[in-house]
């Protein structure tokens, strides 16, 4: 809250504003049993608020049922049993047994303290590696976790940052990021887990971010990448006895490709793995390792994939797209190079693919606008979906929530923007008030996840909310990525502005009730279009990300803004920087 300035126009009402502070309020921690003692809601000690109206202690608990739903992620399938694991990391960590679709959680494993970053489980389930920090200071430290003891054993070493653990396919190694409390970037380490002295630096990282992802089948070397930027890295193979890496992509000196997620083939021969090498948008390829040759298998997707696993016996590799925001699910034959898209699923977003041992069930999340957080297995050979968990409701009707529009709109220069609308039901009448709600980044996308108190919004005050996911975002290829870069940043605004006139030719839209909000690519957007619209929307806009704004005006490295120029472009976003300072004094 200290980072965060209001300019305070005129609201859309007098009760979004408290219901605004409601929010915000439900995001902080006050004694427990305050709002029961009382008939309103202060801000803890700790705030320092101005101009904050009182908030109705009988709002707040409104305000909270849409906090209060949430989801189990998937932890993984029983090595032999068709059995579902789920996970849960909060106050403590534990992780529950589902023995059918739709079934009952079983108590297994669990961790009484709450500083758990994840459970990474051997392939044998007979163990498992779990990071954890002190009290949120992000310096991780590794444990092997005795399932049938429940015994921890540290495997790190003390005063540094350890995450992102692999198991080796007999779990008798793990390959992790690893940052020395002196030194610089993020290397990879190895273990024997049994043997803690065995701990051993595999690959020193020259600064950049090392992670690793596969294991050779035969367990002797693992396949790693190099991140440089969000938007490039390196591909690399290393010899886990030895300790030799092989450059797999490009050259040491320059990198301007991206690389991630590769895993080796059934027989060793070739590893696959995602890139946008030779191409616009993310897609699947394989690296024949004889030979360096390099073989796109989803030429005719023009949109990124975001994750890929291959079944045990090698035969069937499963990836998801993120087409357009929404995840669609595939499905691909090694041998022959076919795919053909996997199941009916609900629209969302899909993550953590896990095959079962059986190479024909296929379980992963799902996030959608009406659940934070489901758990679906897919029979490969059937096509058969199956519900296994489901997310807890708080006691709201999840079915009655939103689904989203995809929009799109005509930019200034005659670009396509799109974005997601969700409209509140039928029972509201006339022209309804809009939030524009911009995301973080800038290098984000909005994606149709579950919205918690966004649906407080658009279900309890009939306000129609739009995510816009202007030039610049991710998810839509490397040159609508850079087209925000430099002195193009203002385009970004220039999407909004032209959002604003699509809004008014929308006869269900109130053009004179627009609130703009959001966080990092928000400022920027939010700042110019504010001082150059002769006749600004009634609207409120929240200002937040200072630390973000000055990393993008001073880190021309990476594509943002330099203020150092004498062009007519650099003095504007001059003007804008100096703008938002003197609004935070």
């Amino acid at each position: 809250m200290s980072t965060q300035t209001r300019c305070r126009f005129n609201l859309l009402s007098e009760y979004l504003w408290i219901a605004i502070c409601a929010v915000v309020l439900l995001s902080v921690a006050w004694p427990h049993g305050a709002a029961a003692q009382s008939d309103e809601i202060a801000p803890p000690k700790s705030m320092e608020v101005s101009g904050v109206p009182k908030v109705p202690a009988s709002l707040a608990k409104e305000v909270k049922r849409y906090l209060g739903v949430y989801g189990l992620p998937l932890a993984g399938w029983h090595p032999e049993k068709r059995e579902l694991w789920v996970k849960g990391i909060s106050s403590a960590a534990w992780v529950a047994r589902v023995e059918a679709p739709a079934g009952s959680q079983k108590p297994w494993v669990y961790l009484p303290f709450g500083d758990v970053y994840d459970v990474y489980f051997q392939p044998q389930a007979k163990y498992a590696v779990y990071n954890r920090d002190a009290n949120g200071d992000e310096s991780f430290q590794m444990f092997l976790y005795n399932t049938a003891t429940r015994a921890s054993t540290l495997l790190s070493e003390e005063k540094s940052r350890n995450t992102e653990p692999v198991w080796s396919h007999s779990g008798e190694r793990v390959v992790w990021s690893f940052s020395p409390s002196k030194g610089s970037g993020v290397s990879l380490a190895v273990i024997n887990p049994f043997d803690p002295k065995s701990r051993r630096l595999l690959v020193e990282s020259t600064g950049n971010y090392l992670k690793a992802y596969g294991w050779s089948p035969d367990d002797m070397q693992v396949a790693f990448c190099e991140f440089i930027g969000n938007t490039t890295s390196r591909l690399w193979l290393v010899d886990v006895e030895k300790g030799e890496k092989r450059l797999l992509s490009g050259s040491p000196e320059k990198a301007d490709e991206y690389y991630d997620s590769p895993l080796f083939g059934r027989n060793g021969k070739g590893i696959f793995v995602i890139t946008d090498r030779g191409s616009d948008v993310r897609r699947l390829a394989y690296l024949n390792l004889s030979n360096g040759q390099f073989k796109s298998l989803t030429p005719a997707i023009n949109w990124d994939v975001d994750e890929f696993q291959i079944s045990p016996d090698g035969k069937t590799l499963a990836f998801v797209v993120n087409e357009n925001g929404v995840s669609r699910l595939y499905l691909l034959d090694t041998e022959g190079g076919n795919y053909k898209p996997a199941g009916d699923l609900p629209i969302g977003v899909i993550s953590d693919l896990k095959w079962h041992n059986n190479s024909t069930d296929l379980a992963f999340n799902l996030k959608s606008p009406r659940t934070p957080n489901d758990i679906y297995s897919l029979d490969v050979k059937t096509g058969k979906v199956e519900l296994w968990a489901k997310s807890v409701n708080g006691g709201l009707d999840l079915e009655k929530l939103p689904l989203p529009e995809l929009i799109q709109w005509k930019s200034f220069d005659g670009r396509m923007i799109s974005g997601f609308l969700y409209r509140p039901s039928a029972g509201f009448t006339g022209k309804r008030p809009v939030i524009i709600d911009i995301h973080g980044g800038p290098e984000e996308q909005y994606r149709p996840v579950f919205g918690y108190e966004d649906n407080y919004f658009i279900n309890e005050l009939g306000i129609v909310k739009i995510y816009p996911n202007v030039r610049g975002s991710t998810g839509y290829g490397k040159k609508f990525l850079d087209f925000d870069n430099g002195v193009q940043r203002e385009d970004a605004v220039k999407d909004i502005g032209a959002l604003l006139d699509w809004i008014k030719k929308q006869p269900d839209l109130d053009a004179d009730r627009v609130l703009v909000q959001g966080q990092a690519t928000a400022v920027i957007c939010r700042f110019p279009w504010w001082r150059n619209t002769t006749t600004p929307s009634e609207a409120q806009f929240q200002i937040q990300g200072r630390r973000t704004w000055r990393r993008l005006s001073n880190a021309p490295k990476d594509g943002g803004v330099t203020c150092g120029g004498r062009s007519s472009a650099m003095r504007e976003t001059r003007r804008s920087r100096n703008l938002l300072r003197k609004l935070h004094r």
